[in-house]
């Protein structure tokens, strides 16, 4: 679920989700999300590509364009079996703020966008048959 683009839109604040080319390791999305977490406007469209593809456990990608203001955007989602069966979802994302004084808020939206997606991950990942438990 997490590494198919076209189920964000079910699951995550993405309004929309394309794979522009490639397939797994190398693969470069577009998605058209909301600025601020919880606002349906105003949006951006961002691409990225997709740096590491270690499935069931990890997956990462960097930013190509569409997030302002930011430079060398990465991020990678680290799924982690728990013992009580279950598993964490941990979402780590790395920039540089490319204006100076902007870095508190670019955090605060991003905290927001990406505990919404994560949760959004988690419950569709509990309903679908596919699910993304590292140990299956």
């Amino acid at each position: 679920i997490l590494t198919d683009a076209t189920t964000w839109t079910a699951w995550s604040p993405v309004a929309r989700a394309q794979v522009e080319s490639g397939h797994e390791l190398g693969e470069v999305r577009r998605f058209r999300v909301p600025l601020v977490a919880g606002l349906s406007w105003p949006r951006l469209t961002s691409r990225e590509r997709t740096t590491t593809y270690e499935l069931p456990r990890r997956w990462g990608y960097e930013m190509l364009s569409g997030v302002p203001g930011v430079r060398d955007y990465a991020a990678e989602v680290n799924l982690i079996p728990t013992p009580a069966g279950g598993t964490d979802i941990r979402w780590r994302v790395s920039l540089r703020p490319s204006v100076t004084g902007t870095g508190g808020a670019l955090r605060w939206m991003l905290q927001r966008l990406y505990a919404d997606t994560a949760t959004g991950l988690a419950r569709a990942a509990e309903a679908d048959p596919r699910g993304f438990a590292p140990d299956r």
